[in-house]
């Protein structure tokens, strides 16, 4: 299925691929992106983020199934640890080497990405992150498919906050910059850098046509 979306997209300068990564496919990241390479789509990361659901089941001893809970080879959770987001570091630097023309990355992003540990100010009375640019804050609102208008943290409301990695809430968080980026000119550089990023994976750079 993936190789026929490729075929699909060969060579289409508007389509930019997002691989999830996850523990379980760390290893697959070269298969993936050579594949990527072959077919000449441009090639971004997310990362896996365990929802509450998952994480209760987990707690709870569920067993999988074949339908939404899966638990993997030698029944493996799918949450990162420090030693998988070490490894998820490695594999992100070393796409952006070895493929410099595929890979649409920031090394900055990837520092703050794969970091130990909740990547927001959680606040202890809610739960909920302090300074995530996704949250769903007035004047926001949330419509279900119904057309029910609901209560919602975010449009990905079962993920777990201590666990999210999403690049939705990770680079929004990031469109304005913070105390840290402008202590010097290299953090300045760098969340300049991250910004680029977000515009190479976001903005198709249609040519301005001038009416003269």
């Amino acid at each position: 299925m993936l190789r026929k979306a490729m075929r699909n997209y060969t060579g289409d300068p508007r389509a930019v691929m997002l691989f999830t990564l996850s523990p379980w496919n760390l290893d697959s990241v070269g298969d993936v992106l050579k594949a990527a390479e072959d077919h000449d789509v441009k090639l971004t990361f997310s990362m896996y983020s365990a929802t509450t659901s998952y994480l209760a089941k987990l707690t709870a001893g569920t067993a999988a199934d074949s339908k939404y809970f899966r638990l993997g080879p030698s029944l493996a959770r799918a949450v990162f640890t420090d030693a998988d987001l070490a490894k998820a570091h490695e594999a992100m630097l070393d796409a952006m080497q070895r493929y410099p023309d595929t890979v649409i990355f920031s090394a900055e992003y990837a520092d703050l990405i794969t970091r130990p540990g909740p990547l927001y100010d959680m606040d202890p009375a809610t739960g909920l992150p302090l300074d995530c640019g996704s949250r769903i804050r007035d004047p926001l609102r949330y419509f279900d498919t119904a057309g029910t208008q609901k209560q919602m943290k975010c449009c990905t409301p079962d993920v777990d906050c201590n666990h999210c990695r999403l690049y939705s809430g990770s680079w929004s968080k990031l469109f304005k910059p913070t105390q840290k980026h402008l202590a010097d000119v290299g953090s300045f550089e760098g969340w300049l850098s991250m910004i680029e990023t977000i515009g190479q994976i976001f903005l198709y750079p249609f040519p301005f046509e001038s009416d003269a």
